[in-house]
């Protein structure tokens, strides 16, 4: 009696824990209703879009800190949200003068923020799982010895990813305010 059950029972329990075990990884994978995807490429990182102004961005993330300043093209104030869900965040808003603030120019994550796209890039990826998921970047830069960027354009949007021992070492996405001699992006 017990040899004519074990015979259900193996191959039942068997195909159960497959069952189990395949629902568990594809959820993990593709199901978009469990997946958080935190940095949407062209769009949006934290749900922070370029262009937005620094009180619609503290209002939902809460209060902000001055980081610092920095200068290339033009000056930005980059403001950081340090010791919350958001650390590693920073969004640089244009310089007006005076304390005044102008549109979120870039937003930029690093080291410790661990949000990632839909496909899993992030801060700590490889480089091969970003050429696997999204191909040859528009834009190669080799700094080399120190880094290496990848500039990929989504949504006529420069998404840049810097790479330090061949890992993710920030993501830069930006400008808002497009700069006239840079044609990576621009959509004909």
């Amino acid at each position: 009696m017990i040899n004519r059950y074990s015979k259900i029972i193996y191959p039942v329990g068997f195909i159960l824990f497959a069952l189990i075990i395949t629902k568990c990884n594809l959820q993990k994978v593709v199901d978009p209703i469990d997946f958080e995807t935190r940095i949407i490429p062209g769009q949006s990182i934290e749900g922070i879009r370029l262009g937005e102004y620094h009180e619609m961005i503290e209002e939902r993330l809460g209060p902000k800190k001055l980081h610092g300043f920095a200068d290339g093209l033009r000056s930005w104030t980059v403001f950081t949200w340090p010791g919350t869900v958001y650390s590693g965040l920073g969004v640089y808003f244009v310089e007006m003068g005076y304390g005044e603030y102008g549109p979120a120019d870039y937003i930029e994550v690093e080291t410790p923020y661990d949000g990632t796209t839909y496909e899993g890039i992030g801060i700590g990826t490889h480089m091969r799982d970003v050429h696997r998921a999204w191909g040859e970047p528009e834009l190669l830069n080799d700094n080399s010895p120190y880094s290496i960027g990848y500039t990929y354009c989504f949504e006529g949007t420069r998404f840049y990813l810097n790479f330090r021992d061949s890992l993710v070492h920030f993501i830069r996405m930006g400008p808002f305010i497009p700069y006239p001699e840079d044609s990576t992006c621009t959509e004909n």
